[in-house]
């Protein structure tokens, strides 16, 4: 009986090769330089992986591929920290809050002149 497997195709940023991951085989994967290449190497990873496999070792259904766009990361670190900062000026003018986490609040001052934050 033929089987269909997914196969994702990355590119290795430093050697250049393609790089193919069978979807549904747990670490089953190959590389190679051109893609007549890989398809070659990706053939023969499947059938050692399929003869060397327990008979009932599970294989996962693929299900799809989503792409998630992510807004710039400095832009979010620059709003997380004014969020934190704001948060913790909260916390220092509330008397009752400031005693309850006044160790917390020496931290993130600590954080601040060591410069870790990253703010500017």
């Amino acid at each position: 009986m033929d089987k269909s497997f997914t196969v994702v195709v990355e590119k290795d940023p430093e050697s250049g090769w393609l790089v193919g991951e069978v979807v549904e085989l747990a670490g089953c994967y190959t590389q190679a330089p051109d893609l007549p290449t890989l398809e070659t190497n990706l053939k023969e990873a499947i059938q050692t992986y399929l003869a060397t496999a327990d008979s009932d070792e599970s294989q996962s259904d693929f299900v799809g591929v989503l792409r998630i766009e992510v807004v710039d990361n400095e832009i979010h670190k620059k709003q997380f920290w004014n969020d934190v900062s704001r948060a913790f000026e909260e916390m220092r003018n509330d008397p009752e809050t400031s005693r309850d986490y006044d160790e917390e609040i020496r931290l993130f001052e600590g954080t601040l002149s060591d410069g870790l934050t990253d703010k500017d």
